[in-house]
């Protein structure tokens, strides 16, 4: 008798697995911003590092490294900037994923269980979703897209998160595309000055060797 009442006591309900859902989900969105800080780190360092970089060739006298390393060193610090942005879009995409898919579960647990999970008597199960407009006198508050109105915005922060991600990772490419141009520009110097010494070397060579 005993173990039977544990059995029954163990058993999960429908009340637990929709509570489990809620958790679930505001655990996925109090962590989409949790999990970006962690990124956010990286791309300040990239970023930082290379305009500190950048800075140090453009500036007449302040260039302590050769053009050349300095532009490799200026693509590796870019590149990583891009894996970083790249990882941030996947991380936040994944983040909305998993939290709009336990949405769609406590809206369809709401309409599969009505009876199980929910007291019938007042309509609870009417609005135990995410519709708010369901719930009896419910009046949205007032709502305005315009920067510059202390009042809510009809913005989503997700879609935020994963626009920074795409932003980071369209410099980074730039950045990557910028340091490898100049990579080429100085490479094709340097030969150009190769080929004026060796150049200048013959000619000198021809003028002090006597004339026949």
């Amino acid at each position: 008798m005993a173990t039977h009442i544990a059995i029954e006591n163990a058993k999960v309900s429908c009340r637990d697995m929709y509570m489990r859902l809620w958790a679930n989900r505001d655990f996925e969105i109090s962590h989409v911003w949790q999990r970006a800080i962690f990124l956010t780190a990286f791309l300040i360092a990239c970023f930082a590092g290379y305009g500190g970089l950048l800075l140090a060739v453009i500036t007449p006298g302040k260039s302590i490294v050769a053009p050349s390393l300095a532009n490799g060193v200026a693509f590796a610090i870019a590149f990583v900037g891009l894996i970083v942005s790249l990882l941030w879009i996947m991380m936040a995409k994944g983040s909305k994923m998993w939290y709009e898919n336990y949405e769609c579960a406590i809206e369809a647990f709401r309409k599969a269980y009505p009876e199980e999970a929910f007291d019938l008597s007042g309509g609870v199960a009417n609005v135990a979703g995410m519709k708010l407009s369901d719930i009896r006198n419910y009046t949205p508050p007032p709502l305005s897209d315009w920067m510059w109105s202390t009042k809510g915005g009809n913005f989503s922060v997700s879609r935020i998160n994963i626009f920074i991600g795409q932003l980071s990772s369209l410099i980074s490419m730039r950045a990557v595309s910028s340091s490898t141009s100049l990579w080429q520009m100085s490479r094709s110097s340097q030969e150009t000055r190769a080929t004026g010494s060796e150049w200048m070397r013959a000619a000198r060579s021809s003028e002090a060797s006597p004339s026949s």
